[in-house]
């Protein structure tokens, strides 16, 4: 078989179609400002430092909208941050209150010494254990934030700057032979940012028709934003499923209030002609029932080590419909492991799912303080060697 591109071989691989090799498509912590970018600031740069790994490199186009996870809201709705004490309280209380002639919401959280903004936002991950107040504690308030519509879901927009960043970008990968992706949506993510995670769940069965609508309202602007991505070139759209498996919820409830938007948006993808990755790491095998009814093409970063998952059974389970994005433990192999024990989780990985429908990465993230680079380099030097 002739050489593929990077591109090609990441597209056939989520479709179970013939490739050339196994593609390595890693993923690298860059959330904290000492970590950024590891040794790329630039597209181009990430391409040559994947090429120079033996990696198969794609990009992902910005998304349409700044601070999805905040919202932008309009001018009709006013934000007031202010800061409490409570002798019982350790931190300091940041609070936000969001009014509008639709209705009022506020949340309050413990400013702990990591908490890295001045404000609260609608939906993040440093919310859900220091809240004092959760955003959404009743089927009120979810009616009432579909109802102060923040992420103005009808208004008119320019994405003239947007579009043309995403076209560059596009042309970048097109001549360099990568694949380009987009993030997708998600639905019970939201409600887990949204109050404490017990909390979530109880809203959800204490309020169906409300979470439903509520869910409804934010995949209707994912799959918008999906659908621009989509017309700006995406091949691939990854949705969350962080915090939608058995970690947190019920088979039924994955079913009922998850499954719905995971089709919709797959099917949204399809019509594009492009593939539909779903992201679930932990929590993963009571939802395999529910999984496999669904049309996505990749189960992506699903845990090999932790959480008792068994990926022969995942493969068994799934693995006539879809491909698998996953491989080796970031945390225990590359975080924690010895050279020897990567090599060896590459072996484990390609006994079990084999060169057909399977992309090779360390889940869900490698951190620039592990012993990256020696263990990477043995997982490397091991796939050569399977491969020869």
């Amino acid at each position: 078989m002739s050489e593929m591109t990077s591109k090609e071989r990441i597209l056939a691989a989520m479709c179970r179609e013939e490739v050339d090799r196994v593609p390595v498509v890693m993923d690298f912590w860059t959330a904290e400002p000492e970590e950024q970018m590891f040794s790329w600031e630039s597209p181009r740069e990430r391409i040559a430092w994947d090429r120079e790994w033996g990696f198969d490199s794609c990009l992902y186009l910005p998304s349409p909208w700044e601070g999805d996870g905040a919202a932008k809201t309009d001018s009709a709705i006013e934000q007031r941050v202010w800061e409490e004490s409570s002798p019982d309280e350790r931190y300091p209380i940041l609070c936000s209150e969001w009014t509008s002639p639709k209705g009022t919401l506020t949340s309050k959280v413990r400013k702990t010494d990591d908490y890295p903004f001045d404000t609260v936002h609608f939906f993040h991950d440093f919310n859900t254990p220091r809240y004092v107040k959760p955003l959404l504690a009743s089927g009120e308030d979810l009616l009432t934030f579909i109802d102060m519509d923040p992420y103005q879901l009808h208004a008119d927009r320019a994405y003239g700057e947007w579009r043309a960043e995403c076209k560059s970008l596009k042309q970048l990968a097109d001549r360099e032979g990568v694949a380009v992706g987009c993030g997708g949506g998600t639905a019970l993510d939201y409600l887990i940012w949204a109050a404490r995670a017990e909390e979530a769940v109880l809203l959800a069965m204490d309020y169906p028709e409300e979470t439903l609508a509520f869910l409804e309202y934010l995949n209707d602007f994912s799959d918008r934003r999906v659908e621009l991505c989509l017309e700006a070139g995406a091949d691939f759209v990854i949705r969350r499923g962080w915090y939608e498996s058995a970690d947190f919820w019920s088979p039924k409830q994955f079913t009922e209030l998850a499954a719905p938007f995971i089709q919709r948006e797959a099917d949204i993808v399809h019509q594009a002609g492009a593939r539909s990755v779903y992201l679930m790491c932990t929590g993963t095998m009571p939802m395999l029932p529910g999984l496999k009814e669904l049309d996505f093409d990749c189960l992506q970063k699903t845990e090999p080590v932790l959480d008792d998952q068994d990926l022969r059974e995942i493969v068994s389970a799934l693995g006539e419909r879809k491909s698998f994005w996953t491989g080796l433990s970031a945390p225990m192999h590359i975080g924690l492991g010895s050279p020897e024990d990567a090599r060896a989780a590459v072996r484990t990985a390609f006994d079990i799912f084999g060169q057909t429908g399977f992309l090779l990465m360390a889940v869900p993230s490698v951190r620039r303080h592990w012993p990256w680079k020696e263990n990477i380099s043995a997982m490397m030097d091991e796939y050569r060697a399977i491969l020869r």
